[in-house]
């Protein structure tokens, strides 16, 4: 925002008005240029998320050794990724685990799980190990598909 004063000076019996050009930083050009540095640094993600709200099924053997399997729901995903909810066992980052979506399955790595006793507990960050299929193509076609006729 640059903002334009004028200012007079007198010198004897001459007048005259000149324009200041200083840049002025208010509360609210401040506040923009936080959230416009946030948003460039929050999501460095290489693939788009998208919003779910999938059921799968996942399995595998939890930080104490032990096998488990439930359903959980899967709240944001990428062709590579995902994040899933309503984990009921602890898990370790670099743990491999299964999922299932509509009886295709796949292995995934654990990037990150939430801390036990804080809002994170129960979450968890997948990534699609290589060589394994993509099981979210039926839900991305059904997506793409509803988009084009709305």
């Amino acid at each position: 925002m640059l903002v334009l004063r004028r200012i007079s000076l007198h010198s004897g019996k001459n007048s005259r008005d000149y324009l200041d050009h200083q840049p002025r930083i208010t509360a609210v050009t401040l506040q923009a240029l936080q959230v416009r540095i946030a948003s460039s640094q929050m999501d460095r993600r290489r693939h788009p998320r998208i919003t779910s709200a999938l059921p799968v099924r996942i399995w595998g053997v939890d930080a104490n050794c032990r096998p488990f399997m439930q359903l959980a729901r899967v709240t944001n995903l990428s062709d590579n990724g995902a994040q899933v909810d309503g984990l009921r066992h602890r898990l370790k980052a670099g743990e491999v685990v299964d999922l299932q979506y509509n009886n295709v399955k796949a292995e995934f790595m654990v990037v990150w799980a939430g801390q036990h006793g804080t809002r994170s507990q129960g979450e968890l960050g997948l990534q699609l190990l290589p060589s394994q299929p993509c099981i979210w193509d039926s839900f991305l076609e059904r997506a793409c598909e509803f988009s084009g006729k709305g």
